[in-house]
């Protein structure tokens, strides 16, 4: 990072709080902005935050199965819901309406690492269980807001052509 580019993106992020901000948008404003440090340890940190911004923002909605990105799809490798249409190796390809890759590119924004490692963006972008906050997790509301307590998965099981709509009951 040169210093006119950090110029640059300290007036972009100075220009964002030139009007009032709800705690989600400056958070996300936070997030983008750090983003493009292009180093893994500067972030928005989940575990760092006071008791008002984790009570309001990281103890939302969770997925109801854990999924790898596999060539940038979406595959579910464990599923808790009741639903058995989400088995291992069934592919996410929307959420409530939104294309899978357009979630994606919206979390790209976030994706913490170091300089230019995508493959490394990803896989912070999984959701696995490994962590008590998934960033997946934190980011799909504050970017893509749910209707209610469920959201509508459009899905396509492993070696189905036709694609399904499930509706799934957030954990």
């Amino acid at each position: 990072n040169t210093k006119s580019e950090l110029d640059r993106r300290f007036a972009r992020l100075d220009a964002e709080f030139r009007r009032d901000r709800t705690l989600a948008e400056a958070y996300l404003a936070f997030s983008v902005f750090l983003n493009t440090v292009k180093c893994g340890h500067t972030y928005a940190n989940f575990f760092n935050q006071s008791e008002r911004v984790a009570g309001a923002l990281l103890k939302g909605q969770r997925l109801p199965f854990y999924f790898r990105w596999i060539d940038r799809r979406m595959i579910v490798t464990r599923n808790f819901s009741s639903d058995p249409r989400l088995a291992a190796g069934t592919e996410i390809l929307a959420v409530d309406g939104v294309p899978v890759p357009t979630i994606l590119a919206r979390l790209m924004t976030i994706a913490r690492a170091d300089g230019h490692n995508d493959a490394k963006r990803l896989s912070y972008l999984e959701v696995t269980g490994d962590s008590r906050f998934e960033a997946f997790d934190i980011y799909l509301p504050l970017f893509f807001p749910p209707r209610g307590d469920t959201r509508a998965f459009t899905i396509r099981r492993f070696g189905a052509r036709r694609t399904e709509r499930v509706p799934l009951a957030m954990l």
